[in-house]
This record gives C-alpha cells, structure tokens and sequence, in this order.
C-alpha cells in the first residue's frame, strides 16, 4: 500500500489553506452582503448628480439669503443638533419626518423663497437625502448649502438655539410644555 502524501507541505502548505481559506471567507462576505437588504455599496455614490438635481449654495449666498429674508433654511439633522444651534429661522426637518408633516410645515411657505437644505458639513449626508426626499413628494428646486453648520459658524454666521414656534418640532414641544 502506498502513501499519499499532501500535494502541498510545510511552507507551500500553509500558504495554500491560507489562500484557500481567504477565498471562502471573501465568497462568504460578498453573498452576505448581496443578501442582506442594508448591504454595502460596490461603488460611492455619485455626488456630481445629487449636485446637478439640488443645486449648491455657496457659504456667502447661504449668508445673503438669510440676511434678505430670501431664503427659508431646511435643518436635516437630528432635533438635538437643531436645538444646539441652528441657522436663524430655519425650520427643523429631522429624517423620519413622514411626508404629510413636511408637506403641512411648508405649506405656508411663499413661492417666492429658496428652499435650502444643510446639515452639519461637508460629510453629511442628510441635506442632499432631505432635497432628494422633497423632491419625490413635488417640492421641486431644493438647494443644498453642502458646508452646513460647519462652514456657517466658520464664516461668523449667527447662530440660533432651541426650537422656534413653527418647527416640526418646535409646535409639539409648544403643545407638550402645559401637559
């Protein structure tokens, strides 16, 4: 009877099951992700178009816009953000919001301002998410002010805190407060 021995040994076999088991592990790692419905992206998502639909405003134009009155500023972060500090008269706008309650806090908007929609920088997601989201329910034309908070108060731009009257959130912490 004869031996079998492993085609591989010592060094070239570790090498091998090493390959081997990277092989399964990455075949594994891909079908879990293609699986799951949360799934990473392959590839980033391209910013050029969310830019093309939204329109940027620059941080002086942000400024210009506020000081004339012009502009009505759409907070996508998170109430706790807003109410640290937010840019004066923007109303809160918080992912989560069904579109019946965006559509009631802006319908007494004029036709005649610039929807504009900031979060916290140029990292932050939920302005461009907030303008996409409007335009899907018919509030066309939504710009996004990509510097966010960030940029505003780098460039001295005043500052408001807590909830206004008339925020999404600001009418039911209004409501809630006697209760």
């Amino acid at each position: 009877m004869e031996d079998k021995k492993p085609k591989f040994t010592g060094r070239w076999g570790f090498l091998f099951e090493a390959l081997v088991l990277a092989a399964v592990s990455v075949g594994l790692a891909v079908l879990a992700n293609a699986a799951h419905p949360d799934g990473l992206p392959w590839s980033p998502e391209p910013e050029v178009a969310l830019e093309e639909v939204t329109g940027g405003v620059s941080v002086s134009e942000a400024m210009e816009l506020v000081r004339s009155g012009r502009g009505l500023f759409l907070d996508a972060r998170h109430p706790e953000d807003f109410a640290d500090g937010h840019i004066p008269g923007a109303l809160s706008v918080p992912p989560g919001l069904f579109a019946e309650e965006v559509e009631a806090l802006l319908a007494d908007v004029g036709q005649d301002k610039v929807l504009v929609a900031y979060c916290s920088n140029l990292q932050c997601p939920l302005s461009h998410r907030l303008a996409d989201a409007l335009d899907m329910i018919g509030i066309e034309g939504v710009r996004v002010f990509e510097g966010g908070m960030q940029e505003w108060e780098q460039a001295g731009g005043s500052v408001e805190a807590g909830f206004a009257q008339g925020t999404a959130h600001g009418a039911s912490d209004a409501g809630g407060a006697g209760s």
